[in-house]
């Protein structure tokens, strides 16, 4: 047993500390503790300004999805865009695109008056902002969260709290609620 103990003790001694530390101590950077870091005060927003039982379609362009995953979980309870049209959609066209939806301004507007009660732009490209601008009141389709509004028939998306995405971290702090099944 002491033979085992000594050459237990010489083999740690060989070691470096660094690499020691490192296994014992992993670090804890992670691809999605960087998303946290980064939406942190826009994902505290959304959960301040809306209700627990809130539905909200979350817009994210150009992504493989995996940013949309961890800020839907990170904004639960609240109802998600899972099943609706993906979180980076775009008007039909005739090249395919990966983890994209074609879909008309009409047909989404139409989903969103039936299905959801805001709008959360994460990241939106040139070509989302000039197909469904329209849609948002100013026709401005800038990243922050929009409550959906129905009134006469058409759908138009009111803004609840803009930020800017390159900005994330300065995300303004928003302490007013707003219930968008209430009649205005």
């Amino acid at each position: 047993m002491t033979v085992i103990g000594a050459v237990g003790a010489i083999f740690l001694s060989l070691l470096p500390l660094r690499s020691y530390t490192a296994f014992w101590h992993p670090p804890r950077h992670t691809e999605a503790g960087d998303l946290r870091a980064a939406y942190g005060p826009a994902i505290k927003l959304v959960r301040r300004v809306t209700p627990p039982n809130a539905r909200v379609f979350l817009i994210i362009q150009n992504t493989t999805g995996f940013a949309y995953v961890v800020l839907s979980y990170e904004i639960a309870p609240r109802l998600n865009n899972h099943g609706h049209f993906s979180w980076s959609i775009r008007a039909p066209e005739k090249v395919a695109a990966v983890y994209q939806t074609d879909v008309t301004p009409g047909e989404w507007a139409s989903d969103l008056a039936r299905s959801f009660d805001y709008v959360w732009v994460i990241e939106a490209d040139p070509a989302f902002v000039h197909t469904y601008g329209p849609l948002f009141e100013g026709g401005r389709a800038a990243p922050g969260l929009f409550g959906v509004l129905k009134e006469n028939g058409a759908v138009r998306l009111k803004s609840i709290a803009p930020w800017s995405s390159q900005q994330s971290t300065a995300a303004p702090g928003c302490t007013r609620s707003w219930n968008p099944r209430k009649k205005r």
